[in-house]
């Protein structure tokens, strides 16, 4: 995702903070020498940025006096090089015809590029304050079809605007081979796998297409309800059965569920920056069966909180079962950044 605000020179700019709002830095620069980012999303960053050049009325959006339209350009692309563009605006100043004016001009401009690789453009109208829209806000597709599909370790996944991929396809193969390895170290037949924040079901299916038949049901848990249907779309069309996805807060339907009895339960946790958090975590220790968790983590010092709930001794705060860590392995999936993905293994 790209910020939209201004350069040094006041000029407007689709690419990164130079820092923190908090810290009196709103300056945005160019990506085009990031090494991480794809050709298409610096191409693409530069496109936007050249339609609101070209139109000044729609100002990029200032976080300091929460004023101006532009906010974010959220660009999707796979291996095939096809792109979604998803544009997030403030725009309870614009009014309805506003608004209406800004989706004309948008299309227009796309249209004029002719540019075939452009399979989807999305709108999402955000007032907040915060920098980070509720996930499950919705897109209004404006322009071309609803989904890009992307090949991940023989599977097919399509890939909505609201839903959660991983930015790096060819990192993604190497994080969920290790999710999918480690579960297939169990052995065992008539497993049934428990995939918590399951986004499209990818690391699940994958896991569970390729056991073997050792998975004999998956169940994914999710927020985003795009993001649900999707998952049980992908399920189908990779022909996997035996597979439930339910949409709702992890907290809420891991109480619900009704695995039986007598079959080794095998978690996935892969949650987004801000981790699992307390509630969830007393709900997954609450599961009855559950001897192992593959957490996979974006943010280490989120993880870190969540695997001492996980840990902690059983209290009236925190009933179920404690884990304890076996092993862990980090994935760089973010080259030439200090981040990357860790994988921990609990029993």
């Amino acid at each position: 995702a790209f910020t939209c605000g201004l350069e040094d020179d006041k000029q407007p700019c689709v690419g990164f903070s130079l820092g923190r709002v908090s810290q009196g830095l709103t300056v945005v620069k160019s990506p085009k020498n990031c090494l991480h980012v794809s050709t298409e999303g610096k191409e693409m960053a530069e496109v936007f940025e050249k339609f609101i050049k070209d139109n000044p009325k729609w100002a990029m959006y200032d976080k300091i006096s929460n004023d101006g339209y532009m906010r974010q350009l959220t660009v999707k692309n796979n291996r095939k090089g096809d792109i979604m563009l998803c544009i997030q605006l403030k725009t309870d100043k614009l009014g309805p015809e506003g608004f209406a004016d800004f989706k004309t001009e948008v299309i227009k401009y796309y249209e004029s590029l002719n540019n075939p690789k452009i399979k989807s453009i999305s709108l999402q109208q955000f007032n907040g304050l915060g920098n980070c829209a509720p996930p499950n806000l919705p897109h209004e597709l404006i322009y071309g079809e609803q989904y890009i599909n992307e090949e991940v370790l023989g599977l097919n996944f399509r890939i909505h605007a609201n839903s959660f991929f991983q930015t790096n396809t060819y990192g993604a193969e190497v994080l969920y081979s290790t999710v999918r390895d480690w579960t297939e170290e169990q052995g065992t037949q008539g497993v049934i796998l428990v995939d918590i924040c399951c986004g499209t079901g990818t690391i699940g299916l994958i896991v569970k297409k390729n056991s073997g038949g050792n998975v004999k049901k998956l169940i994914g848990v999710e927020l985003v309800e795009e993001a649900v249907n999707d998952a049980r779309e992908n399920a189908k069309q990779n022909n996997v059965e035996d597979a439930e996805f339910i949409a709702g807060k992890a907290e809420q339907k891991l109480n619900n569920l009704r695995l039986g009895g007598g079959e080794v339960i095998v978690g996935i946790v892969n949650p987004p920056r801000a981790g699992m958090g307390s509630p969830a975590i007393k709900a997954i220790r609450a599961i009855a069966g559950l001897d192992k968790i593959i957490y996979v983590s974006c943010n280490q010092t989120s993880l870190v909180v969540d695997a001492g709930d996980l840990c902690r001794e059983q209290s009236k705060t925190m009933e179920g079962r404690p884990f304890k860590p076996i092993k862990a392995v980090c994935v760089d999936m973010f080259p030439h950044t200090e981040h990357c993905e860790m994988v921990m293994l609990f029993e």
